[in-house]
């Protein structure tokens, strides 16, 4: 499922970009401060790159170096927007913003009420009159598949918007399949539609939690502690509820 709602969000998000030029550096300590991956970066360490960075899986951090264009000082913040969103921690070093905090799987939404917020991983950024550097790190368990696009915010909400539209549209198809196979169970105790409409549930809930809806329905009712918890047990759960799941399925009609 998350796959496939990658793919759904790289083909219906995409939008006038503004140019940036982009290149990365792995750390291979792990333990690079800012510092030392500026001097990388003098040194010619980081590799140039353009469109989307496919680095596979990367054991360290990465180090992504940011080249923006002069903008319009006093005018509206550009959007620095990542995907896919689901990254462990995303680090934002800005010169004119240093107090960013990190973002994390499962949150989209920065502590400060007057950042930009979407279902994406996105920061804002201020625009200037003359063209400045950003450095982010990202450290993820996960392959690395990653664009980072800048937008000025009237498009990023514009896409933002349609993306939530059509994910929504997404997330509604699979709760009419999981009430009919539901529905299928309590009609027939089957134990395969059971389990299936646990997995079809449990995946819902784990889509929900990746791309930051339980953070935008229940942030003000749970601490942002334990909806992280509660996004690391899906993390677990649902693929172990698969894997179950097609095991019964194998049995069934071997």
């Amino acid at each position: 499922m998350a796959s496939l709602l990658s793919l759904v969000f790289l083909l219906l998000s995409v939008g006038h970009a503004l140019p940036i030029k982009t290149a990365y550096w792995v750390d291979p300590t792990g333990r690079a401060s800012l510092e030392e991956a500026l001097v990388a970066a003098e040194q010619g360490a980081f590799t140039p790159y353009s469109g989307v960075l496919l680095l596979g899986y990367v054991p360290s951090p990465i180090w992504i170096r940011l080249d923006l264009p002069a903008g319009f000082p006093g005018a509206e913040h550009w959007v620095l927007r990542m995907r896919p969103p689901w990254h462990d921690e995303v680090r934002l070093y800005d010169p004119l913003w240093s107090d960013e905090e990190p973002r994390v799987s499962g949150d989209r939404y920065p502590p400060s009420n007057d950042a930009y917020e979407g279902l994406n991983l996105s920061f804002w950024v201020a625009q200037t009159g003359e063209p400045r550097s950003l450095m982010l790190r990202i450290d993820t368990p996960h392959s690395v598949i990653l664009q980072i696009d800048l937008f000025d915010s009237g498009e990023a909400k514009r896409l933002d918007q349609r993306q939530f539209g059509w994910f929504m549209a997404y997330i509604s198809v699979i709760v009419l399949v999981l009430a009919s196979t539901f529905v299928a169970w309590l009609r027939d105790r089957d134990a395969l539609l059971g389990m299936a409409s646990v997995n079809i549930g449990l995946g819902i809930l784990y889509a929900a939690s990746m791309y930051g809806l339980l953070r935008m329905f229940f942030g003000n009712v749970f601490s942002i502690d334990t909806l992280n918890v509660v996004n690391h047990l899906l993390i677990l759960a649902y693929p172990l509820s698969t894997m179950l799941f097609y095991r019964a399925l194998i049995q069934q009609y071997e």
